[in-house]
């Protein structure tokens, strides 16, 4: 699931919890941050679309923060009744570049409070699905 760097850009930039997965290490889709990103992008998942995934994790020194980013394919897990995603693992890395999207995104969210139940969470992609909605096993 290699790309050059044209494939990249291309690639919708979406958020996960790295640390959501099923029990076969796939990122699992049901955050209100993914539901952010997706309304954002006004994109619908498919199976087999290929995307960038990211979250953000450490605040630098100069105050920016540094995300993990992979690249990942999308599938429905029938079994599980939720999208999830296969990671590239050669594709993982932090970035620390340009954060113009993120303020895009934030500028997004506040102009359509009306997609999300809670926004307390949602700037830092937070995780406020009601349990049913969790594809978790």
């Amino acid at each position: 699931m290699t790309g050059s760097a044209e494939d990249e850009e291309r690639s919708p930039r979406i958020y996960a919890d790295f640390m959501k997965t099923d029990d076969s290490g796939r990122l699992v889709l049901t955050t209100i941050g993914t539901r952010l990103d997706l309304e954002m992008n006004q994109l619908d998942l498919a199976e087999g679309m290929r995307m960038t995934f990211w979250e953000g994790s450490d605040r630098l020194e100069d105050g920016g923060v540094e995300d993990i980013v992979a690249e990942g394919l999308v599938h429905f897990d029938k079994k599980q009744g939720c999208w999830v995603a296969e990671i590239d693992p050669g594709s993982l890395r932090h970035e620390t570049e340009d954060r113009s999207w993120y303020e895009a995104r934030q500028r997004f969210l506040e102009s359509h409070p009306e997609i999300l139940s809670d926004t307390t969470n949602v700037a830092r992609g937070g995780t406020n699905e009601p349990a049913e909605r969790q594809c978790d096993q």
